[in-house]
C-alpha cells in the first residue's frame, strides 16, 4: 500500500531527477579562469543545468538574479507563496526566503551571492553573502533582515539576489565531494521557522509598555480634570448662577476623559490618542475657566466688603474744638 509522500519525498525526487538529467561534473574545461561572464553562465546552464528554471532577463553581464521562491518564513511560521503573492516584512523583522531557481554546481565551481543593491537600499540586509559549495545541488535559502523603519514588500519571483560563479583549482580524487543529494532539503528541516528577530519582539515589548505608560497618563490627566471641576463646583457653592452650567459641563467632559483614558488601551491606531485629548483638553479648558472665573469673583467680592478707614483732614483738633 503506498503510502503519501512527505515535502522532503518530493524534493529529493526532483533533485535525484535533474542530478540523472545533468550529472555533476568533476572535470574542469581548459582555459576557465576568473568570474564567469554571462555568456559562460549561459553555456553552463544549457548544457549541464547551472540554474533551473533559468530567465533571460535575470543574466547579468558577470552573474545572474536568483528570484523569490514559493516558500518563506517569518514570525515563527512558514508561508507559502504562489503568484500575486507578497511577503511584508514588518520594520526589524526577519524572513528567511527560499529562491525560485535550483543551483546544480559542478565540483570545480563555486558560487557567492548577495542581496541586490536596490534592496539593501530599501533596508534589507543580506545575512549572507554565503558561499555555495562545489557539487551542491538544491534551491537556496538565507535570512534577510528590515532594517528600516517601513514595511517591506516583496513579491513572488521578484529578484532579490544577484548570484556570480567562480571556478577552483582543478577537482581530484582526494578532494572532499559534497553529498549527491543535500540532507536537508525544505526550510522546516532547517528550523527557518524559529529564527524570529530579537530586536522586532524587544520593540513591540517596549511599545506595549509606553501603550500602558500613555493610559496611565491619560488618566491621571482625566483625574485632574475632575479634580479641577470639583474646585469650580465648591467655588459655585451650588449657586444657579450661569457659570453652574460651565461646571456641569467640565463634569461632564472630564468624565468623558476618564472613561475614554480607561478604555483607550483597547482602541486601536491613533484613535484613542485623539479622543482622549480632545476630551482632557475640553474639559481642562472648561474647569480652568470656570476656576478662574469664580476666584476672580470671590476676591472681587472680598475687596468690595472690606472696612475703609476715613481720616479727617482736621483730625483730633476738631475733636477737641467741638468738645469745648
Amino acid at each position: 500500500m503506498d503510502t503519501q509522500k512527505t515535502p522532503h519525498d518530493i524534493e529529493r525526487e526532483r533533485l535525484q531527477s535533474i542530478r540523472k538529467q545533468h550529472p555533476c561534473l568533476e572535470d574542469k574545461p581548459d582555459g576557465l579562469v576568473g568570474v564567469l561572464l554571462n555568456d559562460q553562465i549561459k553555456d553552463f546552464v544549457s548544457n549541464h543545468g547551472l540554474i533551473g528554471d533559468a530567465h533571460d532577463d535575470c543574466y547579468k553581464p558577470a552573474g545572474y538574479e536568483l528570484r523569490v521562491g514559493k516558500e518563506y518564513a517569518m514570525c515563527g511560521e512558514i508561508h507559502s507563496l504562489s503568484v500575486g503573492g507578497k511577503i511584508e516584512i514588518p520594520p526589524y523583522e526577519v524572513a528567511v526566503i527560499q529562491t525560485f531557481e535550483t543551483i546544480n554546481l559542478p565540483r570545480f565551481i563555486i558560487a557567492r551571492w548577495n542581496i541586490k543593491v536596490s534592496w539593501a537600499y530599501e533596508g534589507l540586509l543580506w545575512v549572507g553573502a554565503a558561499q555555495v559549495d562545489p557539487g551542491w545541488i538544491g534551491r537556496l535559502a538565507c535570512p534577510v533582515y528590515n532594517l528600516s523603519s517601513k514595511t517591506v514588500s516583496l513579491s513572488y519571483m521578484d529578484p532579490i539576489a544577484l548570484i556570480d560563479f567562480v571556478p577552483t583549482t582543478n577537482f581530484n580524487p582526494n578532494s572532499k565531494t559534497y553529498q549527491e543529494v543535500p540532507k536537508r532539503l525544505c526550510l522546516s528541516e532547517y528550523g527557518a521557522e524559529r529564527l524570529k528577530s530579537g530586536v522586532a519582539g524587544q520593540l513591540s515589548e517596549f511599545q506595549n509598555k509606553l501603550a500602558r505608560f500613555d493610559t496611565y497618563l491619560m488618566l491621571l490627566f482625566a483625574a485632574l480634570t475632575i479634580i479641577v471641576a470639583a474646585m469650580a463646583l465648591m467655588l459655585d457653592r451650588g449657586a444657579f448662577a450661569p457659570g453652574s452650567v460651565w461646571v456641569v459641563l467640565a463634569f461632564v467632559f472630564a468624565f468623558f476623559a476618564f472613561a475614554l483614558s480607561f478604555v483607550s488601551h483597547r482602541i486601536p491606531g491613533k484613535a484613542a490618542a485623539w479622543k482622549v485629548g480632545a476630551g482632557l483638553i475640553v474639559g481642562v479648558t472648561i474647569a480652568g475657566y470656570v476656576c478662574y472665573t469664580k476666584l476672580s469673583a470671590r476676591i472681587r467680592a472680598l475687596e468690595s466688603h472690606q472696612p475703609t478707614a476715613i481720616v479727617s483732614p482736621t483730625g483730633p483738633a476738631q475733636g477737641r474744638k467741638s468738645g469745648l
